[in-house]
């Protein structure tokens, strides 16, 4: 397996549902299939875990609960109450690794959004808001949507640089 992240644990940020499900991969196959994690960011997930050096921010929270909200509407409950289990784990399981937004985060990523809307990009607040927090906290962001992180100029990795 080629490891590009490479072996040392390293803090990181994990800001999106679909990054997150990755971890459950063993318990849930078809909630990793859909989410098209791979077994390599899975084990490298896992490892960083183990070193306690994975955290969530506050705001995946909310996006989960709005994405569980949004199924519930729509009368798509089995599959709300299916991601409402995993948010639950996800809650117990890094209680003490969800970041909230502090007075110092949102001032770096109302900074940060500032400078990408004055450059041209419009991030809008969530990604502004968790790319603050890991500028506060030194963390790495890991998603899958690079793009919307890269303006930040933060550290930002992909689970697709993982190949077995």
């Amino acid at each position: 397996m080629t490891r590009l992240f490479g072996e040392t644990p390293f803090p990181v940020v994990i800001p999106a549902c679909e990054r997150v499900f990755a971890r459950h991969q063993r318990d849930l196959p078809l909630v990793a299939l859909q989410h098209r994690a791979n077994r390599a960011f899975a084990e490298w997930l896992e490892r960083q875990e183990e070193q306690n050096t994975v955290y969530l921010s506050v705001i995946t929270v909310h996006e989960i609960e709005k994405g569980i909200r949004l199924l519930e509407a729509k009368g798509a409950t089995a599959k709300a109450a299916l991601i409402r289990g995993i948010l639950d784990g996800l809650v117990a399981g890094y209680a003490d690794h969800i970041l909230a937004v502090d007075i110092e985060s949102a001032r770096a990523g109302g900074r940060m959004e500032a400078e990408a809307v004055a450059s041209g990009y419009n991030s809008g607040a969530v990604d502004a808001i968790i790319a603050g927090t890991a500028e506060v906290h030194g963390l790495t962001i890991v998603t899958k949507n690079r793009r919307h992180f890269e303006p930040f100029g933060l550290a930002v990795l992909s689970p697709d640089d993982l190949t077995l």
